[in-house]
């Protein structure tokens, strides 16, 4: 060219471009992985597993007592928290809508049906002398 200066033949410029895409990618899915780590770590802290219960079940703790939902998830959040540990989310089931919607409707239709059960077979509270 013009003043002893040359362009790259079109070889050149397609091993660059090729070297270049292939070091974004190994960047972005670095940086994807470092996402999905901090995600997980997240997702099974104390305070992120208790963010999603209250999240989840906001609507019971509003509308009805949730204090023995709360008790229940005292009992099963050590044993999912080391669920969660021991596996990546990739290894867990999906769970289908439809098998969601259902544990809904037996959270909100049956499970007020048997504590009502409860409540009317329940021995009535010994009367304190006073």
């Amino acid at each position: 060219g013009p003043g002893g200066h040359t362009w790259p033949g079109p070889r050149q410029v397609l091993v660059v471009t090729a070297l270049c895409y292939a070091f974004i990618c190994m960047v972005a899915c670095a940086l994807l992985q470092e996402y999905l780590r901090r995600f997980k770590r997240l997702q099974t802290s104390r305070s992120g597993l208790d963010a999603t219960f209250e999240k989840s079940y906001h609507y019971h703790f509003v509308h009805t007592d949730g204090e023995d939902l709360r008790t229940r998830w005292e009992t099963v959040r050590p044993r999912i928290d080391a669920l969660l540990r021991a596996v990546s989310p990739g290894e867990l089931p999906v769970i289908e809508t439809w098998e969601s919607a259902r544990i809904e409707e037996i959270l909100e239709q049956d499970m007020f049906f048997l504590r009502q059960l409860a409540k009317l077979l329940r021995p009535p509270e010994p009367k304190l002398p006073g």
